[in-house]
């Protein structure tokens, strides 16, 4: 992770491993892919550039390209871990509850 301290003092972490071609979690919902990053000088984030492939329901996205700042994303591949063990989570509550209710 790299952080970049800007003059108001706001400081931003980024992850420098996410290279052209990482899957990436990001400001909007789901799981994209990086097709380019626009490096903005060594005072600010850099801004990434992808495309969408799965929407926050885990279904084929229609490919849509976005952006955002470097500091809201994330490797992939240390998100799904997480993200399924709430799933995981979630599920065991409502089987709890099922059974608590007689449903």
């Amino acid at each position: 992770m790299k952080e970049v301290t800007y003059e108001s003092g706001l400081k931003l972490l980024w992850d420098d491993r996410i290279q052209v071609g990482s899957i990436i979690t990001a400001y909007r919902p789901g799981y994209h892919i990086v097709t380019s990053i626009e490096d903005r000088g060594k005072k600010s984030t850099p801004l990434i550039h992808y495309r969408t492939l799965l929407n926050s329901k885990g279904k084929k996205s229609k490919n849509t390209s976005e952006r955002c700042d470097a500091s809201y994303c994330r490797l992939a591949s240390e998100q799904i871990p997480k993200h399924i063990q709430i799933l995981e989570e979630y599920i065991q509550s409502l089987k709890n509850f099922q059974a608590e209710h007689d449903l």
